[in-house]
């Protein structure tokens, strides 16, 4: 199973999901649309993102009882995305209502992981 950062990338060069785009490669600048659901152009296709996600992050057991919560799949994916180190909102791009709604995401510089850490140390003092 992909992190959500590995995850994303592989979805963007997909290109299956509307919207989902590089805003500024060279920036890793990335937009993610982000229409409200109670948006007159709210279409089935603007949860597609977020039921991708919950399906391979494995919080989709609602989905399988044929539970489609726009809302609870958007929760979910905003509150993993939002706990990513290396992922930050840049709100300065946000576009809120209408038809172009978007979150503009910065990818910043990989770190390491916890756990990849402790290995470091443990081969270095050994």
């Amino acid at each position: 199973k992909l992190l959500m950062r590995p995850w994303l990338l592989a979805q963007v060069k997909l290109g299956q999901i509307k919207g989902l785009v590089w805003k500024d490669k060279d920036e890793n600048l990335l937009q993610i649309p982000w229409r409200h659901g109670s948006s007159r152009s709210w279409q089935g296709d603007d949860v597609k993102l977020f039921e991708a996600w919950a399906q391979h992050s494995g919080k989709s057991s609602y989905l399988k009882r044929g539970e489609l919560k726009p809302n609870r799949l958007k929760a979910n994916f905003r509150c993993a995305i939002n706990s990513q180190v290396d992922i930050k909102e840049e709100k300065s791009y946000r576009v809120a209502k209408g038809e172009d709604a978007c979150k503009v995401y910065r990818f910043l510089a990989e770190k390491p992981r916890r756990s990849e850490v402790r290995k470091r140390r443990r081969t270095a003092s050994s």
